[in-house]
Order: C-alpha cells, then sequence, then structure tokens
C-alpha cells in the first residue's frame, strides 16, 4: 500500500520495500548490527578508493543494506567486498546506483523533457 501511494509521487524514481515484521531484538543483536555497520564504515573509510560518504550503511539481523551513489562499477565493487568479510553478515542488500546509470537516467529525463517542450510549440 505504502509503496504504491509513493510510487505514484511525482519525482519519486524507485522505492525500496524493506518493510519486516517480527518480533523485537534484544540488546546484543542491536549492538551487533551496529557493530556491523561500524565495521564496514571503517574499512570504506580507511580505503582509499572508496568515497564513503556516498553510501548510507543500515544492518538488521545481519542483513547489510547499502543505499548511495557509487562513482565507478569498480568502487561498488570494493565496496561489496568490504561488507562480505566482515564476521556476522549474512547477506548485502545493493540499493546503490554508479554515476554512469544516473548520466543516462538524466539524460533519458532531459529527452523526454525536450521533446514535451517541442510538442508544446
Amino acid at each position: 500500500m505504502l509503496q504504491k501511494i509513493v510510487g505514484e509521487t511525482d519525482g519519486i524514481r524507485q522505492v525500496f520495500d524493506y518493510v519486516q515484521v517480527s518480533e523485537a531484538r534484544n540488546f546484543s543483536k542491536v549492538a551487533r548490527d551496529g557493530l556491523i555497520s561500524t565495521r564496514l564504515r571503517t574499512a570504506m573509510m580507511t580505503d582509499q578508493a572508496i568515497s564513503a560518504v556516498n553510501f548510507i550503511i543500515r544492518t538488521h539481523r545481519g542483513v547489510v543494506y547499502i543505499l548511495g551513489i557509487a562513482p565507478t562499477e569498480e568502487e561498488a565493487i570494493r565496496v561489496v567486498n568490504h561488507a562480505r568479510t566482515i564476521s556476522g553478515v549474512v547477506e548485502v542488500k545493493l540499493e546503490f546506483e554508479t554515476v554512469d546509470e544516473m548520466m543516462l537516467a538524466f539524460a533519458a529525463a532531459e529527452e523526454l523533457s525536450n521533446a514535451e517542450a517541442f510538442r508544446e510549440r
């Protein structure tokens, strides 16, 4: 329901729906997830080939969610490889684009806008 409402909003390109209904987590599980996120952020920040500020990291029950923009595919692969080497990681879910993908999306949107402006003349 929420995904449908948000998806129909102008300007929204994509909706990520990871809502889970589950029992409450205890402190040690929350702390373990926080430690995974911290270890990944640290690995990314110390890797000179990664611009860590381009990514948001969330961990829930050992599943690492990485959102953001990767300037290159190589950088995206490095981020994923760092995540996979961390103890306690069950799965890595990626929701990011490379700059090349973004440029294609912007170019397509600009072409559509230009075509609509031409039709209005």
